[in-house]
């Protein structure tokens, strides 16, 4: 598995079509071993995305914190209208897409920030090898991925220090995809940063344990998120 990764970027590279072909074939075949390897190949699995806040706002105190799954932040003024609804200062998104056909091949959350002065940290989960779900698919047929990337987010005005990408597991589970569909590389993981100006030391982390095992995997990846 991966080690803890605090490479820093400002955009995360679309991955090289080659070897995404490659894993294609090789997830068609259910040849899970090839999944570390080709793991190794992705840039964008070995970087966090920062957008820096525009003024980073002063340490407010007390935070109040919303998380949702944003269901790959197709809705993006849903979504905003959501997080002004909490009035939290620090919003904690999983399921966020970047470059899917299902999503518009938008940045998605940079549309979801824009004007907002807000800054945000993107780590990548998945590299999604199809179009995604069975209604997906049939959505967006004939269409294809500009990055096909899948992750988690924190949205924030305030000024964070210390981005990590902290990978949990990396067992292929969705290589092959689950019944044929949603085939990905990569692995669940969490976001985590430090609030810059916070009197103690404070940690934010965003994350999405996997819904397909059960809770002892999801026991598993908290005690990966807790070591680390």
């Amino acid at each position: 598995m991966r080690s803890l990764i605090d490479r820093v970027v400002l955009d995360l590279a679309a991955p090289d079509g080659a070897v995404l072909e490659e894993a294609r074939q090789a997830s068609a075949q259910q040849r899970q071993a090839a999944h570390g390897t080709l793991i190794e190949r992705i840039p964008a699995l070995h970087a966090v995305e920062q957008g820096p806040a525009a003024d980073p706002q002063p340490w407010p105190g007390s935070l109040r914190i919303a998380a949702f799954n944003a269901q790959r932040l197709k809705d993006r003024r849903a979504a905003r209208h959501l997080m002004e609804q909490a009035g939290a200062q620090v919003t904690l998104l999983s399921e966020v897409d970047l470059g899917t056909a299902r999503s518009g091949n938008a940045h998605t959350i940079r549309d979801l920030i824009a004007g907002s002065g807000e800054g945000y940290l993107y780590g990548v989960e998945f590299v999604e090898l199809d179009l995604g779900s069975a209604d997906e698919v049939e959505q967006c047929a004939g269409q294809s991925n500009t990055h096909g990337l899948h992750g988690n987010a924190i949205v924030t005005g305030l000024a964070l220090t210390r981005p990590h990408l902290i990978p949990l597991e990396e067992n292929g589970l969705w290589f092959p995809g689950i019944n044929g569909l949603q085939r990905r590389m990569g692995g669940r993981m969490a976001l985590a940063a430090r609030v810059a100006q916070a009197p103690r030391p404070l940690w934010i982390v965003s994350t999405h344990l996997e819904s397909k095992t059960d809770p002892a995997d999801r026991q598993a990846q908290i005690r990966a998120l807790l070591r680390a």
